[in-house]
């Protein structure tokens, strides 16, 4: 009884954390409201900073939400918007959105933000379902540093495993706002790092983005370019194990299978375990068609990461592993195995069209197998 009481005094002697939602938006009219309203009702402040160039109706919707309004220039410099946009914010803690933006999951928002940390370490989640590990939640009084892919100055970050924000640009921004922003992205993401590895070759970020940049732009020689240059340097295991996945799976789809063999062991080698690793395995052993092979790293596939991982490159689809067993358990003549997996991709599949060949497939096995006894 004595350590209820206790854990009850504390629990409402501990001061109430204030949370501000921290914006800079520009043409954001289709998913301004969207972004605000997925946080309103956690955070005791909203600060929105406009940029003065926008050109529809962001304007208007923010006055209707904001409790302080701002307008700014834009100088070239998303650090500078966005300590411009915190500056003044009242609230101990700050979470910065962009308006193609939601909160999707927010749980134990006060208990994080009472722990010993100068930042909280969100999920962000983009459009094709990769995930990475970004501190969305911040102390108030912290700084951003960079012109582009900002981030802030922290001593003391924690993970946050309970929140989550999803990158929706598809229906949450217009055609419009999406083609200044990807011509904006275009010429200052190279210009700017490019300055900064003249300056400093050894400048990991700058590296890790313009191998990014160039890779989604399908410039091969240069993807492989600046991949080298930052594995030269950086240390750091989780994000190397992220740029050797990268190099495997940009190798394997130019056809190169020895080389992206050799990437994706690398990856093995900074963080052992991974399952994404294994699947990336069985799809490269698939695709030179040793089904064998395949089949032992699908079936290793199955595992959970061990610990905590700053970047998710594919979504879980045990439905889609499945899938592939089955195909291997086919061509290597195993019909009634191979029924078997195609009945479980079913079982897991989501999409009726899917499940329905899925099932129709395992009915296929079964006669191929009675046809030809194993």
């Amino acid at each position: 009884m004595t350590i209820f009481l206790f854990q009850i005094i504390i629990k409402y002697m501990t001061k109430k954390q204030t949370l501000a939602l921290v914006m800079i938006v520009k043409n954001e009219e289709l998913g301004l409201e969207g972004a605000i309203k997925s946080c309103k009702d956690f955070v005791d402040e909203i600060i929105i900073a406009v940029d003065n160039s926008s050109q529809d109706r962001t304007e208007m919707i923010a006055r209707k939400y904001a409790t302080t309004l701002k307008h700014f220039d834009w100088k070239d410099d998303f650090a500078a918007a966005r300590n411009f946009a915190q500056e003044g914010a009242k609230s101990d803690w700050l979470l910065f959105l962009d308006g193609h933006e939601y909160v999707s999951k927010c749980e134990k928002l006060q208990e994080y933000l009472n722990k010993d940390c100068d930042a909280l370490i969100c999920t962000i989640e983009m459009e094709n379902r990769v995930q990475f590990r970004n501190p969305r939640i911040y102390k108030n009084g912290l700084k951003f540093d960079g012109a582009v892919h900002e981030c802030q100055v922290l001593k003391n970050p924690i993970w946050y495993p309970y929140f989550i924000v999803k990158h929706d640009r598809l229906k949450s921004q217009s055609q419009t706002a999406v083609e200044l922003r990807d011509k904006q992205r275009d010429e200052q993401v190279p210009r700017i790092f490019k300055q900064r590895l003249k300056k400093n070759p050894a400048d990991i970020k700058a590296s890790f983005h313009l191998a990014l940049f160039y890779q989604t732009k399908a410039d091969f020689k240069n993807t492989l370019k600046y991949q080298s240059q930052y594995l030269k340097y950086s240390k750091c295991n989780d994000e190397r194990w992220f740029v050797y996945f990268n190099r495997a799976t940009y190798l394997l789809e130019k056809n190169k299978k020895f080389r992206s063999l050799w990437a994706i062991e690398n990856a093995d080698i900074e963080m052992p375990g991974r399952w994404e690793t294994a699947k990336f395995k069985g799809l490269l052993f698939y695709a030179k068609k040793d089904y064998g092979r395949a089949l032992d790293w699908l079936v290793a596939s199955f595992k959970t990461n061990p610990g905590y991982v700053s970047y998710n490159p594919w979504p879980r689809d045990e439905g889609n592993t499945w899938s592939l067993i089955g195909e291997c358990f086919f061509n290597l003549g195993e019909y009634s195995k191979a029924a078997t997996a195609f009945d479980r991709a079913a079982s897991l599949s989501k999409d009726d069209m899917f499940k329905d060949l899925h099932k129709k497939r395992s009915e296929l096995m079964i006669k191929i197998a009675t046809k030809n006894p194993q």
